[in-house]
């Protein structure tokens, strides 16, 4: 189960009297992964849950992800690029010290320098090049938060209201719901541009379903709360 730091009370003691199960007939194996930043106050829910676990003596392994470290982050800019590792150690250090290491940020970053034309394909040195220089003195924000709004912001005006529609129904949304919106004559355009932010990677379809969820959570805030003003998510 993902993003336990926004699950509520009641959800969190449903599946702790699963795992504190003293009768023996206890055969579940539960993971459960949350942001440590966001449980950090003693009486948030997950705090509270770990807690209960622990004085149930529940046993536990606690496994603290952190980011990439330098190689590990050259080898994945090596492998999303093609090219040797030697070839892109400049580029993996310049990307480590905006993302810390972080392998969404990381991908979010190179989009962003391929965006900006920093990062370019060399017909003739058939790679992709780059000017460190450059890359280093351009004003780019370290908030994937915000290169993600930035990114929203520069699609068309229907694209980007099919995604804050879709970000009212949480990280996902039903194929029927979909349906049920692009009848309508005020959402005629939902389906078809929820289809087009499909192919350009902000959401992804769930199969067999065929529902829509976002690629990504940071995804969905970057719309919910960076596109849509706070008087009208209510409404």
């Amino acid at each position: 189960m993902d993003d336990l730091q926004w699950a509520d009370s009641t959800t969190l003691d449903v599946i702790h009297c699963i795992l504190s199960d003293i009768k023996g007939n206890n055969c579940v194996g539960f993971v459960g992964s949350y942001r440590s930043n966001e449980v950090e106050f003693d009486n948030h829910p997950m705090s509270v849950f770990k807690d209960k676990l622990e004085a149930c003596q529940v046993q536990s392994i606690k496994i603290h992800l952190g980011g990439l470290g330098e190689a590990e982050l050259n080898t994945l800019v090596s492998d999303a690029l093609g090219i040797f590792p030697r070839i892109c150690l400049s580029l993996s250090n310049i990307i480590q010290r905006k993302t810390k290491g972080n392998p969404f940020y990381v991908l979010e970053f190179l989009k962003s320098f391929i965006d900006r034309n920093l990062l370019q394909f060399g017909l003739r040195e058939r790679r992709w090049i780059w000017d460190d220089e450059k890359i280093s003195s351009e004003q780019i924000s370290e908030s994937v938060s915000e290169l993600l709004a930035q990114k929203i912001s520069s699609l068309p005006e229907e694209r980007q209201r099919a995604l804050q529609i879709a970000s009212c129904f949480g990280t996902s949304i039903s194929s029927a719901m979909v349906y049920s919106l692009s009848d309508e004559v005020e959402y005629h355009f939902f389906g078809r541009e929820l289809e087009c932010a499909y192919n350009e990677g902000f959401v992804e379809k769930v199969a067999p379903s065929g529902d829509f969820k976002f690629a990504h959570d940071r995804v969905r805030e970057a719309v919910y709360f960076g596109q849509i003003r706070e008087e009208d998510r209510y409404r």
